[in-house]
């Protein structure tokens, strides 16, 4: 069986020119930046469009990019900054990147790329807990929660596709979410 790249070497092969390799990182980093642009802006469409903006100008600007050990803690970093830059003037150009002397060497910028690989830690040990703590509910509930936060899907959707009453699904949810919070301790999510 074929190995999947790794990170470094997908950015190496950004770096050098390979389209292949820039949609490879793009598609490993996507739904984390997604997740994390839902969380900042709450809005899908603006969320998306800066992904792409992060990595078009990550492509325009391939020959300048540095050698990084964490090509996803480094977009995240790019991603960061753009959506800080948007949040604090309100405006939707890209001017934080490598090779403009702005990047990740100014005092004014917010994220460290050490601190952005703990936050991606962290983050990836909150997705293991919360796995794991799925795992424990009844299938039904699993399957109903899935379909509710993952795929995103209506209360009506879901009844509809489980052929089941709303009301039905809303106390499922309810309880599965209810047993849930019983798991993990509130700071574990703040």
């Amino acid at each position: 069986m074929k190995q999947a790249p790794d990170e470094i070497t997908l950015w190496n092969g950004l770096r050098a020119g390979n389209e292949a390799a820039m949609e490879a990182l793009y598609l490993l980093c996507y739904a984390f930046l997604l997740r994390y642009g839902m969380q900042i802006t709450h809005d899908a469409a603006l969320s998306k469009d800066y992904i792409n903006r992060v990595f078009a100008t990550l492509w325009q600007k391939r020959v300048i990019l540095p050698e990084v050990t964490s090509p996803k803690a480094y977009v995240l970093v790019c991603f960061k900054n753009l959506l800080h830059f948007r949040k604090e003037n309100k405006a939707t150009q890209m001017l934080f990147f490598p090779g403009d002397d702005s990047f990740l060497n100014k005092e004014q910028d917010k994220w460290s790329v050490e601190e952005t690989r703990i936050e991606l830690e962290d983050q990836e040990n909150k997705k293991a807990s919360i796995e794991r703590a799925l795992i424990t509910l009844p299938a039904r509930q699993k399957e109903l929660i899935i379909a509710r936060f993952i795929l995103e899907k209506s209360y009506e959707e879901i009844a509809q596709e489980f052929q089941i009453s709303i009301r039905t699904v809303y106390n499922s949810i309810y309880e599965g979410l209810k047993t849930l919070r019983s798991k993990f301790d509130r700071n574990d999510f703040q």
